[in-house]
Order: structure tokens, then C-alpha cells, then sequence
């Protein structure tokens, strides 16, 4: 990804909603953070083992 971000985080939940209580309990309440940008990938173009699987 390229642009104007300061920090690129990436972390595995398990629906949308875990991602939006994620980003509305740790995010939202830190102050030094302006602005929040969100990509979703929804396809496999090359399965890694970068994250564990959390499938079952």
C-alpha cells in the first residue's frame, strides 16, 4: 500500500463486527489518532503462513 499513512496495521478478526469493536474500544479512544482508513481484502492471491489460521 502506498500514500499518506503514518502506520499500516494489519490483524486478523474473525467478522466484521470483531473488526469494528476492535477499532471502536483500542482505536477510536487514543487521541493521537486523526484519522482512520480501513482496506478489506476478500480474495487469496498467494497463501502465506504470515498469520496463524484462525478457520477452526
Amino acid at each position: 500500500m502506498t500514500g499518506l499513512s503514518d502506520y499500516l496495521l494489519r490483524f486478523v478478526v474473525s467478522d466484521l463486527e470483531d473488526y469494528e469493536r476492535f477499532v471502536r474500544k483500542r482505536l477510536h479512544p487514543i487521541g493521537a489518532i486523526s484519522s482512520i482508513d480501513t482496506s478489506f481484502v476478500y480474495g487469496v492471491v498467494k497463501r502465506t503462513h504470515v498469520f496463524p489460521d484462525v478457520s477452526g
